[in-house]
């Protein structure tokens, strides 16, 4: 019992890394989302479904692509 819980312990650790790996600010602006909003994943590059905001704090270096939402609103402080 204590192999295969130590098993699913490694799995689950393996999978939470790999995601967090995955999971990456966006740093093209491509207005996919339904809004203008700076934190719709949506609007940023990236696998869609892994999609996040860069932060709003001077440090991201982004570029603003495509033809839709070339105006974000900056929703965060």
């Amino acid at each position: 019992m204590n192999a295969l819980r130590s098993s699913l312990t490694a799995t689950a650790l393996a999978v939470v890394t790999l995601t967090c790996t995955l999971v990456s600010a966006g740093t093209i602006w491509d207005g996919g989302g339904t809004n203008d909003k700076w934190t719709t994943g949506a609007n940023w590059s990236g696998t869609k479904f892994l999609q996040v905001a860069p932060p709003n704090n001077g440090t991201a270096n982004i570029h603003m692509a495509g033809t839709t939402r070339r105006t974000p609103m900056l929703n965060v402080p």
